[in-house]
């Protein structure tokens, strides 16, 4: 009696298969896209959570919620809200250096030639200052950051005033970073003075507004802000005027 039972996986007009797709079909597979970034994702949602509900209401499920990523997938790259913190204060800092390093043309790989040049090995000092740059580009931007930051992003910034309620130690690198920030400011300034001044401005209209203690509106820190960049003088070298014919 002949075998009528099914054949698993085969039947008599069945191909091979060989892995290969069927040029006869089309393919349905999806094409591979690149997948956001999920911790780049949970640090934004802080920040808009922060921003939104006020840094006490700053819970890992509630970021969870607002990034629309299970509480699991938070917990992989924040296993601790002092590790969201830490993530949000360092995101602060890396855009103000960017801001900076904008401002002054430089470049992580021009950063990483010059650092593999150096005999010693030592990371060499990067000049911020160049012979055919206005001064004064560094602490315009930096005035400008925190004019961005009133305006267009997070206030400046939630993720502090969180941090020094929670976990104050995680603040210990601000200082140190904000310095360096001061001393390009500095090597970079026609009047280092001056622009040290308007840094501690900034730092005093920050507090201000962490603290709740503001004594200016939107509009007036605006306005010192920019009599600030003014003061900074043309945004390009002047020409030097040639002297008058005798």
């Amino acid at each position: 009696m002949p075998d009528t039972a099914p054949r698993h996986g085969c039947t008599d007009d069945a191909q091979p298969r060989t892995g290969k797709p069927d040029p006869q079909k089309p393919d349905t597979r999806k094409a591979d896209t690149p997948k956001p970034d999920t911790r780049a994702r949970l640090v934004a949602a802080a920040k808009a959570l922060a921003r939104r509900d006020g840094p006490g209401h700053l819970s890992l499920d509630a970021v969870a919620a607002e990034a629309g990523v299970s509480k699991g997938g938070l917990l992989y790259h924040f296993p601790t809200k002092a590790h969201l913190l830490e993530a949000l204060v360092a995101d602060h800092l890396h855009q103000t250096e960017a801001a900076l390093d904008a401002a002054s043309g430089r470049a992580d790989g021009v950063a990483d030639a010059m650092a593999r040049d150096t005999p010693d090995k030592q990371p060499a000092k990067r000049p911020d200052r160049r012979p055919d740059r206005r001064p004064d580009r560094l602490i315009d931007a930096y005035l400008a950051r925190y004019l961005h930051d009133c305006t267009d992003g997070p206030p400046p910034s939630p993720a502090h005033l969180a941090a020094l309620a929670d976990h104050p130690q995680l603040l210990a690198p601000v200082g140190a970073r904000e310095r360096v920030f001061l001393d390009r400011i500095r090597a970079d300034a026609r009047d280092p003075e001056f622009a040290t001044l308007a840094f501690l401005a900034v730092h005093a209209l920050r507090a201000m507004r962490l603290l709740g203690t503001r004594v200016l509106n939107d509009a007036e820190e605006a306005a010192l802000v920019s009599a600030l960049r003014a003061r900074l003088g043309p945004q390009e070298p002047q020409e030097p005027q040639a002297e008058p014919a005798k």
